[in-house]
């Protein structure tokens, strides 16, 4: 899995290969993909395309699956993509974003939410949506 181009294309085309264990959530932003990947009682966040929030240049472009390190051993269990921005929700109910925040840029995940009882979240090209209680 990768990309070559920042090309706009109205049809399905293999783009590359990557190797994942178990592949447990997919999201499409922008501009950007998340993968996210499980190997073992670990899971692997990896980007593809350019980093939420900045230019589209070929220098910000990740053609083939970059891995979020600073997400590893956070255990998490959902991926969103929005417009200029990513987010994750883990094992322990925290909310890491990345991208363009508001008015802030972030290159690298940061702690954005920590709510017990949070199910799921919804992000959109401006804003997000977070639904608590219990299932």
């Amino acid at each position: 899995m990768g990309i070559e181009t920042l090309e706009q294309t109205n049809y399905p085309r293999r783009v590359g290969r990557a190797t994942f264990t178990k592949i447990i959530d997919v999201a499409c932003g922008v501009h950007f993909n998340l993968v996210l990947d499980q190997r073992g009682n670990d899971t692997h966040v990896y980007l593809i395309g350019l980093i939420p929030g900045l230019d589209k240049t070929n220098t910000n472009l990740h053609k083939s699956p970059h891995e979020m390190m600073s997400l590893r051993g956070k255990q998490v269990q959902r991926i969103y993509a929005g417009g200029g921005y990513a987010a994750v929700i883990t094992a322990s109910k925290k909310v890491y974003a990345w991208g363009k925040l508001g008015e802030i840029f972030c290159s690298e995940p940061v702690q954005i939410l920590e709510y017990e009882s949070i199910i799921e979240i919804s992000i959109g090209i401006r804003h997000a949506f977070a639904i608590t209680g219990t299932l």
